[in-house]
């Protein structure tokens, strides 16, 4: 049972933030007929993967506040803050961005843990905080672009090549979640990981 529900990360667990961003200038990413069940807001069609979790924790999904990295609204005393963003990297690039006044708005976990410490006052004052993080994904996604260079090294003998190509993807991504945990942890109680990371470089 979880009291206060954080939620951080990407499409696996954001429930409008996006969404609501690209509003703003009159797009939506999610407006194709299969995203109808998810309300036209999700990277899904039904609830995302991080509002089954809350579920499972014993919250309820329908008292929860949607928190955008543009957003000035106080934190409210429900059960489920939702900071996540469809497209979010661990670090601060920007991922699905808007032209806001000539500039791009990132979306990544860096902003989201921003957007999360300036209302610290509110999480220090409640009696049980947990978090549940969900990154990474698109970082490794965006590794596929380099189509060349992993044919290059699926093509050698040795592995060795393939494990520092491996472990040049991995350690980045484990550096900017363990940076985003030990920021957050200040004011939570407990924190799940979830995401594509070997076992060996996932934040304890």
């Amino acid at each position: 049972m979880t009291k206060q529900l954080i939620i951080l990360g990407e499409s696996l667990v954001d429930s409008g933030n996006t969404a609501a961003l690209a509003a703003i200038i009159g797009q939506n990413p999610f407006e194709d007929k299969k995203y109808n069940q998810g309300g036209n807001v999700r990277a899904s069609d039904g609830p995302v993967l991080g509002e089954f979790i809350a579920l499972e924790m014993g919250a309820k999904i329908e008292n929860a506040q949607l928190i955008s990295v543009l957003s000035s609204d106080e934190a409210k005393a429900v059960q489920v803050h939702n900071y996540a963003h469809a497209g979010a990297r661990t670090d601060g690039s920007p991922g699905f961005s808007l032209p806001l006044v000539g500039q791009l708005i990132g979306i990544g976990l860096e902003e989201q843990k921003n957007a999360l410490l300036k209302r610290k006052s509110f999480y220090k004052n409640q009696s049980d905080v947990d978090v549940l993080v969900s990154c990474g994904g698109n970082d490794l996604r965006d590794v596929l672009d380099e189509v060349d260079q992993i044919k290059d090294l699926i093509s050698t003998d040795t592995k060795r090549d393939d494990k520092k190509f491996a472990k040049s993807i991995a350690k980045p991504i484990a550096k900017n979640l363990i940076k985003t945990i030990n920021k957050v942890d200040r004011l939570t109680d407990e924190i799940a990981l979830i995401g594509s990371l070997p076992i060996s470089q996932t934040p304890e």
